[in-house]
């Protein structure tokens, strides 16, 4: 799948730009997020509080959406201590467009970011068996019960965190306390 995103990394790597591809709500010109580029290469991404490959996606995931964001470059001096993303363009747009449309479905099945979870001890404690995925995820539920932190607290990607939390509410590791 060839994303719109992807002629903005081409035409940076062509001029070997250094600086930030923001990305910004049509609606109000608020910040939600940025794509650093470093001599032509994206080094970095930044979305609310959450950098990196995650970041990436998500930015990918919202500039997709061509009616409600809008991308703004900005030249800066970029330092090489801000890499975080260490894989070559033409690598990083396949891995992409591979999970691309995993990360869309998985959207749909997100739950509520107001919603608090909490995992059922007793169930943990029966040896039913989880995947490291669900792993990590419930060591993320003992510090963040929120929906929202546990995206934000969790270092899998978006749609990692949602597949493990699906599997968790259908193993009945995880429940509902309410909705706040």
């Amino acid at each position: 799948m060839r994303l719109e995103i992807f002629e903005d990394f081409d035409d940076q790597a062509l001029v070997s730009f250094t600086g930030r591809l923001n990305i910004l709500f049509k609606a109000d010109s608020k910040f939600a997020g940025e794509i650093i580029f470093l001599d032509g290469e994206v080094v970095n991404a930044k979305y609310k509080k959450v950098d990196g490959f995650k970041a990436l996606m998500k930015l990918c995931v919202l500039s997709n959406d061509t009616e409600n964001f809008r991308k703004v470059l900005e030249p800066e001096l970029i330092l090489p201590s801000q890499r975080k993303i260490s894989i070559p363009l033409g690598a990083l747009k396949r891995k992409i467009s591979e999970i691309f449309d995993r990360y869309i479905e998985a959207e749909k099945l997100r739950p509520p970011g107001n919603m608090k979870l909490l995992p059922r001890a007793e169930v943990i404690e029966s040896n039913i068996e989880i995947s490291p995925q669900e792993y990590s995820l419930l060591c993320t539920l003992s510090d963040y019960n929120m929906v929202d932190d546990v995206y934000n607290n969790n270092e899998m990607l978006d749609f990692e965190i949602t597949q493990a939390l699906v599997s968790l509410r259908k193993k009945e590791i995880i429940k509902v306390i309410k909705l706040i």
